[in-house]
């Protein structure tokens, strides 16, 4: 009911419910004004963003980030999908749904309503911490958790760390009720010690980690450039259109038999 709203620090609010009327495949415009010399932005979106200069609206790549807009309708469950800029959707086309867990939404159906919580940059052990990203994340029934990547490229760590940090996320996550699909860690361009915790982590996640969570799926078969080389990206290391559409496409059936099954449960 408020014009304006000043938070304190760390606090989580929500905006007024508004009621609204939108086809599919319509645009809703946004227009948020804010202050301050540190505006929370992030660098990499695939939504059409602008920004309001003495010359008028002009693009931007900086998208003023809130956490969810979402609407209020009937749903099965609540699914969410907490990632990197891989399930964020960085490499697919802006101005699309195309990456592969708008890809697998789609297909999987409106039963479910789907949080996309992908954020470029981060890492196993951003969620490990349990701060407020997790908490997100504690608000769904199921979760596609898919890291790794940026600890590999942006952390001096050992693989034991970043098996202790997945362990974490998927435990702090089946703590408060929520459904864990836990997936390998995507290829990228991985050389030398890099490779080698890849490959040590991800032999981890398919033997010792699929048995904390209640279902693993592995990417690297579709993922990868070839089985002698699958620490290769064969779509690239954000993966493409094309490699979404694969992504998608295979992990289909075990994601259906994993919300089926909780349904069930």
């Amino acid at each position: 009911g408020k014009r304006d709203y000043r938070p304190a620090a760390g606090e989580t609010f929500f905006a007024d419910p508004i009621a609204l009327r939108a086809e599919k495949g319509a645009y809703i415009c946004l227009e948020t004004t804010v202050c301050g010399e540190r505006i929370p932005c992030h660098p990499e979106s695939l939504l059409p963003a602008f920004v309001r200069t003495q010359d008028g609206w002009t693009h931007s790549t900086d998208l003023l980030f809130t956490a969810m807009l979402g609407c209020d309708r009937p749903a099965r469950m609540r699914v969410g999908f907490l990632g990197d800029s891989i399930t964020q959707g960085i490499g697919t086309q802006p101005n699309a749904y195309l990456h592969w867990n708008a890809v697998l939404a789609e297909k999987l159906g409106a039963d479910y309503a789907f949080w996309n919580l992908g954020l470029g940059y981060a890492r196993a052990s951003d969620a490990a911490s349990d701060g407020v990203w997790l908490e997100l994340a504690r608000q769904n029934d199921a979760v596609f958790l898919c890291l790794g990547v940026n600890d590999l490229y942006h952390a001096a760590l050992s693989a034991e760390t970043l098996k202790q940090n997945l362990l974490r996320t998927v435990r702090g996550l089946k703590e408060a009720g929520v459904s864990v699909l836990v997936q390998t860690i995507p290829p990228f361009e991985y050389e030398g010690e890099r490779r080698e915790i890849w490959l040590q982590v991800n032999g981890w996640i398919r033997e010792t980690l699929a048995r904390e969570a209640d279902a693993v799926f592995d990417n690297v078969p579709v993922l990868g450039r070839s089985a002698e080389e699958p620490f290769y990206s064969r779509y690239g290391g954000h993966p493409d259109e094309r490699g979404c559409a694969a992504w998608a496409e295979a992990l289909e059936p075990a994601a259906r038999r994993f919300l089926e099954n909780i349904t069930k449960g």
